[in-house]
Formats: C-alpha cells, sequence, structure tokens
C-alpha cells in the first residue's frame, strides 16, 4: 500500500473510546508503540509506520491482530481491516473520528460487553446424513440414504424442492 513520503505515516488498528483507561500497552506493526488518537473521547489505535510500502507478511498481521487482542482487555474496541494507514494524527481524527463519530459511537454502544468467537467444527458427513434422513420425514419417505461418497441425493432432491416453493421460480436441480 503506498504511503506519502513524510518522516511517518499512521496505521490505525482499530477505535474505540478514548479514556484515562485506555492506556494501550502494546507493540503494533514494526515494534512500534500503539497510541490513541483522542478526538473528543473517541479514539483511534495507531502506530506509527515508515513510509512507502506496507509489507502483509506474517509478522504484520500477526502484530494487527495482538494489538486488538491488548485492546479488547480493556474495553470495547471496532476493529479495522489489516492495511488502513493514513498520513498523519490529523488525518485520523479529520477522515475517521470526526466524520463517523455518530455511527462509530452508535456501533461501540451496540458491540459493547459482546466479543467474537471464531468456531470450527468438524463432523462426519455420513452420521450428519443420517441425522438429517432421520428427522426429515420427507426425506426417509423417498429412501434418502448416505451413499458410498457420504451424498445423499434424495436430501438434495428435497432442499431443491423447498426452494422452488420458496421462491416461485423453477430452478435447476442437480
Amino acid at each position: 500500500m503506498a504511503r506519502n513520503s513524510s518522516k511517518s505515516a499512521k496505521y490505525v488498528y482499530g477505535v474505540m473510546r478514548a479514556d484515562s483507561k485506555s492506556r494501550p500497552r502494546a507493540r503494533g506493526i514494526g515494534k512500534k508503540q500503539v497510541r490513541i488518537v483522542d478526538a473528543d473521547g473517541l479514539g483511534a489505535l495507531t502506530s506509527d509506520v515508515p513510509p512507502g510500502d506496507l509489507e502483509a507478511g506474517r509478522e504484520e498481521l500477526l502484530a494487527h491482530s495482538r494489538v486488538l487482542e491488548r485492546a479488547v482487555e480493556q474495553g470495547t474496541v471496532l476493529p479495522m481491516q489489516f492495511g488502513v494507514v493514513m498520513p498523519d494524527e490529523s488525518a485520523v481524527r479529520e477522515q475517521l473520528l470526526d466524520p463517523h463519530r455518530e455511527e462509530l459511537e452508535a456501533q461501540l454502544q451496540e458491540m459493547e460487553g459482546k466479543f467474537e468467537v471464531n468456531l470450527k467444527a468438524i463432523y462426519d458427513e455420513r452420521i450428519l446424513l443420517t441425522e438429517v434422513i432421520n428427522d426429515e420425514p420427507e426425506v426417509k419417505a423417498e429412501g434418502g440414504h448416505a451413499g458410498p461418497a457420504g451424498g445423499c441425493d434424495a436430501f438434495r432432491a428435497n432442499s431443491a424442492r423447498r426452494a422452488d416453493r420458496g421462491s416461485g421460480q423453477p430452478q435447476a436441480r442437480p
């Protein structure tokens, strides 16, 4: 991502309320200290990044994630996607915090006390399809069974018929 040629730019990790408790104790990209750019109580978590292109390597992605993890320990944070860089503190205030204050405040309020969980599940397709067949009378009546490859033609056909009824439009069937 190209940036201006001044001494440093501001990498933005996220937005949170800026108060006396919000003192980030994290190192960001390039091991730079994270600071809050405050705009009347609304703050952006930032760190200096050198001018030029921003690397999107493993270390940078991990630093971004670590900053957000540490910030969440202090309060509600609206994370920014990786790679948000602004020219300086004034730009952070004038282009991010001030013009979007109302919606950022509303989102912070909505997210208060909530957190995100990523869940990964592993399932046995044959067992799952057998349960679906047993729980769906229409599929069971059509003789649905989990075939050798784990597929279930009757289940797929039944799902396609339901889609047909819901949309009022003919649907292609596999």
